[in-house]
Order: C-alpha cells, then structure tokens, then sequence
C-alpha cells in the first residue's frame, strides 16, 4: 500500500510539473530519477493519466470553437479579403461551431451575422436582398426559411459563377513594331 500511496504522491507532482512546465521536460525528469524503486506506472500510462487531467473540458472547447467561428465573421470586413479563401475558412469555423453545437450560429440570429459578413466585402447586394427577405419571410411567419447551410451554399454558387477570380495577366507593347519589324532588328544586331 505504501508503494502506491509514493506513485500516487509522484504522479500527483509529475501532474503539478506538468502544468508549470512542459510534459515532455517532465516525463525525462522521471526518467532521470534514478530513485524511484516503485516504476508502478509506465511512460505509456503516465502520458495517460497526464493528459485526462490536463484535457481541455468541453466547454472550453465549445468556447475556443465559437471565438474562432466570430474571427472568421470579423475577417470578412477586412478590405482586401478573397471571398474564395474567406469563405473555405468560414466553412471550417461553421463546421467546428455547429459540431458543439453553438447557439450563436442556429437560428435567424446566425443567419444574419453570415449575411452581413458576406455583405460587408464580398456580394453586398445579395447579402442585402436576402436578408430583407429573410425578414418578409419571418414577419409572415412561412415556415420554408432557408437554413445558414442553404444560404452558404447559395453564396458558393455566386462565388464559383459571378464573381470572377483574379488572374494576374502581364500585358506588353512592341512599343508600336509588329513581331517581323522586332525580329528583322534582332537579325541586323547579330550581324
């Protein structure tokens, strides 16, 4: 029993180490520990137990989702922003959000932050008619309102057919000589 009550002393100061310092720094402390006659628990099971007490609980998790899933909504206004990457960035954070389950992002409240984001940089004018008939939609109390996917994938299909993606083409001149006069030029500087 007293062999026990050690390890359990020793896991719970490997576990105090751990949180003021790296893990790894201090399951190579154990192993230098020349003394420790118990070896009760191995590198395997200590990882274990280390990172069960150290796990992020679910709430923060859930926090961490929805504080990411904002900063993408927060992107969209930044001048300069590619739709296309905004939006795969977006669908990432909606798809962290919706997976814990996030209140911020289902209902009309949700529908509306996408909407605005969207408007602020991307398509304004959709942006702005949809959620004006999101509202006629909701004051007449029609229970076929779009979902937030339905409107993410209706701004997919603006994004791949409407607005175009930039190219960066290099345009030269002659400086006013067709290709023979340039090439005749060439020939007489070889000569």
């Amino acid at each position: 029993m007293e062999a026990y009550d050690e390890s359990s002393a020793t896991l719970q100061s490997t576990a105090k180490l751990a949180t003021q310092a790296d893990w790894v720094v201090c399951i190579q402390a154990l192993k230098a520990n020349p003394e420790d006659e118990y070896k009760v628990f191995t590198t395997r099971q200590l990882l274990k137990e280390l990172k069960d007490k150290l796990a992020p609980s679910d709430t923060s998790i859930a926090m961490s989702a929805w504080r990411a899933y904002k900063a993408v909504l927060l992107e969209a206004y930044n001048s300069g922003v590619n739709p296309r990457k905004w939006f795969a960035r977006w669908s990432e954070a909606y798809s962290q959000a919706f997976q814990h389950r996030i209140p911020e992002i289902e209902g009309t409240i949700g529908k509306i932050d996408f909407l605005e984001a969207v408007g602020a940089r991307c398509t304004p004018s959709w942006a702005y008619v949809t959620q004006d008939n999101l509202s006629i939609l909701e004051s007449n109390g029609d229970s076929n309102i779009p979902t937030l996917p339905e409107y993410a994938s209706n701004f997919r299909t603006i994004l791949e057919n409407y607005i175009p993606t930039k190219k960066k083409y290099i345009y030269s001149t002659l400086a006013g000589r067709s290709n023979n006069q340039n090439s005749k030029r060439q020939n007489n500087s070889n000569a």
